[in-house]
Formats: C-alpha cells, structure tokens, sequence
C-alpha cells in the first residue's frame, strides 16, 4: 500500500498534495506575467519577486535549463515546526500543518534544498513515532468514536487508520467463524502436555 499516494499519475491525492503551494523567489523575469502575482501592477513580474506557485509549477520553473525561480521550504517543514516534531509528534495536530504533510514533504525533497537532509530525517522520524500509536488505535477502537483522532492526522496517517481498523474488523470475523477451532486445538495441545508430564512423574 502507497501511504502517500506519490508517483501515480491517477492519484487524486498526488494530485491535490502537487497543488500545495511553497514560497518561491524568481531568478528570472516574468514577461507579461504580472497577472500570476496579486500584489503586482505591472505587466511583468521583476527578478527577486516573492511569490507562491504550487509545487507542480515551482518543479516546472526549478528543473529549466536555467532555473527561473529558488524554492524555498514552507514555514512548517523549517527547523522551528522540525523541533516541536522531534520534541513529541505524537501530539502535534498535523492535519493543521497539511493535510497532506508527509506527501508533501517528500516532494519538497526534490528541489535540493540546504536543509533537505534535515527535512528528510524529520518525516521519517516524526512518522515512526506518530504510526505506532496510529495503529494501536485502530486496532483497539474500532467500533468507538475516533473522529477527533482521526481529526489530527494527515491524510497518509489516515489511510493507514483505516487499514488499521478493517484489519481488526477482518480479524473479529474470521475469530467468529473459526475461533473454535483453535480452542479446541489449545485445548488438546494442553490435554497432551498435562499428560506427558503425567506420565514423566509415574
């Protein structure tokens, strides 16, 4: 199973996590172009300009020739968001930080940034110690009423909820329908140890 939903071209939530914006600052003109910047007033956009595209666009730009514009990282993958992540991510909400936040994250890798490495290690810890306890939930409350966990979770972390929970409801069936059987065989397994110890004492 894909968490993230990256690298398929049918993915709607690869789709939506590309349309995130990320802050921008050009390295070349614009020409006639004035209209893609609210703020502009002119028919270009100068060299320098702050901007925000979404990060399918921001990809296009950087991967030119000559890179028309330098990505810079979002303020919630910055060192500040990366230090109350590393402090305990299990309580950070970070449905509001992104809805597609681990997605995201792992495209911003792409453009090379100098503290990409840091980045890299903040997803990768923030998702192990988040999951776990993603899991345990599902498997322990799949009949209560989860809405504001699930609430906090980014969409990756949700899918993995979900698989949580129908695994557990998959396992209460088959429990129903063949439980006994293993009963029965523990039963007969004990049956055959009481006894051979039985017979190891006479």
């Amino acid at each position: 199973m894909d968490i993230l939903g990256s690298g398929d071209y049918f993915s709607i939530d690869d789709i939506l996590a590309s349309q995130e914006k990320v802050p921008c600052v050009l390295d070349l003109p614009l020409m006639r172009l004035g209209y893609l910047d609210p703020t502009s007033e002119t028919e270009h956009i100068p060299r320098g300009t702050k901007i925000d595209f979404p990060i399918w666009l921001a990809s296009a730009l950087k991967n030119q020739k000559t890179p028309v514009v330098s990505v810079d990282l979002p303020k919630f993958y910055k060192d500040s968001y990366r230090e109350i992540l590393a402090a305990d991510a299990q309580v950070v909400d970070l449905h509001k930080l992104g809805p597609y936040f681990y997605s995201v994250g792992c495209k911003l890798l792409s453009f090379q940034h100098q503290e990409r490495a840091d980045v890299s290690r903040s997803l990768f810890e923030s998702y192990l110690n988040r999951v776990l306890g993603v899991v345990d939930k599902a498997q322990h409350s799949y009949v209560a009423d989860t809405s504001t966990f699930i609430r906090r979770l980014d969409m990756a972390e949700r899918r993995v909820f979900a698989a949580g929970q129908q695994a557990a409801r998959d396992m209460q069936v088959w429990s129903s329908l063949h439980g006994h059987i293993l009963l029965s065989r523990r039963k007969r397994k004990h049956s055959e140890t009481t006894q051979e110890s039985d017979d190891v004492k006479s």
